[in-house]
């Protein structure tokens, strides 16, 4: 990048001047003519000569249009929901990998572990804004029967559980006892 000093060319002048007032964007100019901010305003504002050997009028800024931050509520909900969101769908990759057959009982053991702090996270954001209601699927209706509903209580979660692993070790065991036969 050159010196903040350093006058550009009369060729540069004209192509910043060229490009803004075709609406291209200040940093795609910035890029292209290889200058710095504040040199890119000097030749808009008819500082440096394009070469025309005429004085330069100041092409008139751009007017930048500011969004309005949005009402702290809406933020709130905002979080709310996608804290939800990101829980629900990190839930469904556990469970899918602990129906997976070739997963390692380690593995299985810290996804259950993750699933279990998951949990406490939805529980937490439920308690936390009471305001705030899980996304609902869209084909609601059409859930499988095999969907365990998540309890509220993180006792009766965690008994759950580890009946589920139970019976999966025991059928392991069983297959693996009865393939070495």
């Amino acid at each position: 990048m050159p010196a903040p000093s350093k006058t550009p060319p009369p060729e540069i002048v004209a192509y910043v001047r060229r490009r803004y007032a075709a609406d291209a964007p200040v940093a795609d100019i910035r890029a292209e003519a290889d200058l710095s901010l504040g040199q890119i305003y000097l030749c808009l504002d008819g500082v440096y000569d394009d070469g025309s050997a005429q004085p330069l009028e100041p092409l008139p800024r751009r007017s930048v249009i500011k969004r309005r931050r949005p009402a702290l509520k809406h933020v709130r909900a905002t979080l709310a929901s996608r804290l939800w969101w990101l829980t629900e769908r990190h839930a469904r990759e556990i469970e899918e990998r602990l129906d997976r057959e070739d997963l390692l009982p380690d593995d299985r053991e810290a996804d259950a572990r993750v699933l279990v702090i998951l949990v406490r996270a939805l529980r937490d954001l439920k308690a936390a804004d009471g305001d705030a209601v899980p996304p609902q699927p869209a084909n609601s209706a059409a859930t499988s029967e095999d969907d365990d509903a998540v309890p509220d209580d993180i006792d009766e979660f965690r008994r759950r559980l580890a009946e589920k692993l139970d019976r999966i070790a025991a059928a392991e065991a069983a297959e693996a006892s009865s393939g070495s036969r």
